[in-house]
This record gives C-alpha cells, structure tokens and sequence, in this order.
C-alpha cells in the first residue's frame, strides 16, 4: 500500500502484465529506450530489477555488460545412493535412517569431485590449477541431517563459499564430519582409551554407553590439573544415541561390545569416524526461501554508490540482477532492499538533471 500511495502521490504511471523485450540505446537525453511487446517508451533512466532471470542477464549483455554465469548458492545435500550411477560409492550412507538429528557444532571439510572428461589438455590443467587451490572447503557449525541430505547453517555456508566449484562439479563430491572439532583424531583415541578404564563404564556395552560429558564436580580432582584424555570428557558433545549407534556401527564396532574389551584398531576406527566421517553426496536440494543466485552483472561494471552501470549511463541493476550472494537469507533480502533504495534515488536524481538540462 505505501507503493501504490507514493505513486499515486508523485502521478507515477504502473502498468501491469508488460514484457520487457530489450533496453536499448537511443531515445532518452541518457540514450536509453525501453522495448515492450506492442511499444517503446523513451526514458533518461532504467532500473533493471529482474532477480534471476535470464531475461534481464540477456539485456545486459547486449549492451555490452559483463555477466558471470549464474549459478545456484545456499543449498543442501542429497546423499550419494545407489541410483546415482556413481561407482565411487555405491554402499549405503552411515546416517540412514537419522533424518531429524541437529548436531549444534560440527567442523565439515568439503571435498569435491569433476567428472567431465572430455575436456583439452589446458583446461585439464586449469582445472587441476583450481583443484589445488580450492581442493577443501572447511565450515563449522550446526548441521542438521534431513530426509534426503544434510542441510544446516553449516552446510548453507559450505554451499554459499563453495557455489561455483560445486557448480561445475555438478553437486558431487564427498563431505568430512568431524563430531569432535576442538580434539585431533589422536586426541579422541587418546580419550576413548581413558574412558574404556573408567570403573562405571568398562563392563557397559559400547552400543547403551556413549561417552557423556563429565562435569568438574563429577571428577576426582581438580579440572585444570586433568590430562588431555580427562578435560574430553568436558569437550565432548552429547551424541544422540541413534547417531552414536550408527557411528559404532560404521566403526565395525559391536554394540554389544564392552568398552574394555575394545581392541586398539576398534578405537582407532571409531576415532577416526568419529573427527572424519564420509558422507558422499550427488545433487542439491533448495533450502525454500533461502535459496539464491549468484552470478550476475559484475560489480566492477558497476558503480555501487549510485549502482548505476559504468558503460551505459542512466542504467541501474539491482538485487539478484548483481553477482552478489550472501551466507545467509537476511544478507540477501538486505542487499535486496539496499541496492533497491540506492539505485531508485539515483536512477530519479539521474532522470530529473536530465529534464532540467532539457528545459535549458
């Protein structure tokens, strides 16, 4: 309604149900002219505010503006199955059946893969040249494991950072979840054996005894004089028991195991599942609203405190129009609303000079 007031307020024509067919030059004091299906309309200014659409990538390249191929950010993983025609891995994953599980700090390392093989000898080695410069990927935080994949504030920057890799990689590779980000491998193997010889826990079967976190008044001794092995007791998160279940069990660990009579390979498995699981995956899923673009008019093309375009004046891009992305949905909307703001006010400032030229 505020819109629909100002336009009327300022006698701003609306119209409705109109496609844009190109912006093209001449016309305009600024040399601009809006195509529509059934006509043409002379302006000093244009603001292309057309998101993602490849409409709007289209008029800005045939005026000369560079454009990054867009591509998809923010997004979650699908798991790897056996559908996928991918003979890497065609077992099934360790965290089946465990949709629903939120881990509240995990550190994942993202690994991806490129399958194209028909490529010439210098683009193998430009993509050899990337492979080595961006190889692993590394987020932490949340991570929530969905129906189909794993999803969560960690996986939506992992996706974010990674976009254009994972782009031209098409959505296959493998994520490391690491449960325990502050320990090493050797640390928890250390801490495994340590808790293995606690008297209340070394007769308990594996499976029904996951390692708790132990507070300082539960210890025997002051905290701050404990070994490394002792202090993990505090490090350690909860694991959901259907999750830590899966972890053992992908450890080749019997649940009915006791924790004494865990062998040295049993603990070094199970460190080493427990600070770098493989999960491969094959595809992305949108994360709803928080989907988003990037790719778009570059921003060297343009100047963005006026986002007016630096080769066509009179022209302004906004939101999704732009290569700009963010790491969470508010930063979009945000830049959405910014960029929407600047350009207006310079895009009616730029137009209202021009008719006062005219006058003169």
């Amino acid at each position: 309604w505020m819109m629909m007031e100002q336009n009327a307020k300022f006698d701003i024509a609306l119209e409705m149900k109109q496609v844009l067919k190109d912006n093209g030059k001449g016309g305009g004091s600024n040399g601009n002219s809006t195509k529509r299906i059934k006509s043409t309309i002379s302006c000093n200014s244009v603001v292309l505010a057309t998101g993602s659409s490849p409409s709007g990538y289209a008029i800005a390249k045939s005026l000369g503006v560079d454009v990054a191929s867009p591509y998809p950010s923010l997004f979650s993983f699908r798991f790897a199955t056996n559908d996928d025609n991918d003979d890497s891995h065609t077992n099934t994953h360790p965290l089946e059946g465990l949709h629903g599980i939120s881990i509240p700090d995990v550190h994942l390392t993202l690994m991806t893969k490129n399958d194209n093989d028909n490529v010439t000898q210098q683009q193998q080695k430009t993509k050899q040249n990337q492979k080595n410069n961006s190889k692993n990927k590394t987020q932490r935080g949340d991570l929530l494991i969905t129906h189909r994949g794993l999803s969560g504030p960690a996986v939506l920057r992992l996706s974010s950072f990674a976009a254009q890799e994972l782009h031209q990689c098409k959505y296959r590779g493998t994520i490391l979840i690491n449960f325990i980000p502050d320990l090493t491998q050797k640390e928890v193997y250390d801490a495994l054996c340590y808790y293995a010889s606690l008297q209340d826990v070394r007769r308990k079967n594996v499976g029904t005894a996951p390692p708790r976190r132990r507070r300082r008044q539960q210890l025997s001794h002051g905290y701050d004089s404990l070994p490394l092995s002792e202090s993990f007791m505090d490090v350690l998160p909860d694991l959901p028991k259907r999750l830590w279940f899966s972890l053992i069990t992908t450890s080749q660990i019997d649940p009915n195991t006791k924790w004494s009579q865990l062998s040295k390979k049993q603990r070094i498995s199970l460190s080493q599942v427990l600070t770098s699981l493989p999960i491969h995956f094959h595809g992305k899923d949108t994360n709803k609203e928080e989907f988003v673009t990037a790719g778009g008019v570059m921003l060297s093309n343009v100047d963005l405190k006026r986002m007016e375009s630096k080769q066509v004046p009179g022209l302004f891009f906004v939101g999704e129009a732009l290569n700009v992305d963010g790491v969470t949905g508010g930063f979009n909307f945000q830049h959405c609303w910014t960029s929407g703001y600047v350009a207006g006010v310079a895009a009616a400032d730029s137009a209202l000079l021009m008719e006062k030229k005219e006058e003169i």
